[in-house]
């Protein structure tokens, strides 16, 4: 269970990280760009291997990831009990910094 919370933080992280190179070179703010930003995130669930979604809200400013994964109880199997489906979630917020103030 902890490992797709574990997964979507990984991949809402990733996503934070897509900044906006162009607008930085040209205003010297720092953003995130909204597009790379989902992209960086899905390619984060491809490479591990899970389902999930990647939304966008709040005008392109807030990043959430759900995945889906399926757990395997260690203890529990003793007993027949086989794969639960979890379910892990992050959110980041995508801010600009300029001049060393977030906006």
């Amino acid at each position: 269970m902890a490992r797709a919370d574990d997964l979507a933080a990984g991949a809402a992280r990733a996503g934070a990280q897509a900044v906006d190179l162009a607008g930085y070179r040209t205003t010297g703010s720092i953003s995130v760009n909204p597009a790379r930003a989902r992209a960086a995130a899905r390619a984060y669930l491809s490479a591990a291997q899970v389902t999930g979604t990647v939304t966008l809200a709040d005008g392109g400013r807030t990043l959430t990831v759900t995945v889906d994964d399926q757990y395997t109880p260690v203890f529990l199997s003793i007993v027949g009990a086989g794969h639960m489906n979890v379910t892990g979630k992050a959110t980041v917020n995508l801010t600009e910094v300029q001049l060393g103030v977030t906006r």
